[in-house]
């Protein structure tokens, strides 16, 4: 006797993933599904934003990414419907100035700055002119 199965049908559920930053650890999507036999796999719209490794997200530079899940079909599920989301990365901290108009060899001069400011773009040294910073 034979038989026919009808293939029953996956959806996945996508959470709602708040804006990140530049930095963060990678993580994985909050993410359901009525069928937990085929894996979700991801993809990122734009790897210069944020890219998948060993399923999680890793953020590499500010900007804006789609994110989508999807699951494949098997034997006895069909291919469930992709689901996307916008992922918002913001800048992180600032880890690189460069400082114009000083010139520090053989003076014993370092300039003084007050860290945690992102506007923090002049400054003076402990003697001498003031500078410019430019942050990257």
């Amino acid at each position: 006797m034979k038989g026919n199965i009808t293939k029953a049908h996956q959806t996945i559920t996508l959470a709602e993933t708040a804006t990140k930053t530049v930095g963060d650890a990678d993580y994985s999507p909050a993410t359901s599904t009525t069928s937990a036999i085929n894996p979700i796999a991801y993809t990122s719209s734009n790897t210069a934003v944020a890219t998948i490794i060993s399923n999680q997200i890793h953020l590499v530079a500010a900007g804006t990414t789609i994110i989508t899940a999807s699951q494949a079909e098997s034997a006895n599920y069909n291919a469930a419907t992709d689901v996307t989301q916008t992922l918002r990365v913001n800048a992180g901290p600032i880890v690189k100035w460069t400082f114009e108009g000083i010139a520090t060899s053989n003076t014993g001069i370092s300039p003084v700055l007050t860290t945690g400011s992102i506007n923090a773009d002049a400054g003076s040294q402990t003697s001498g002119s003031s500078f410019l910073a430019v942050h990257a």
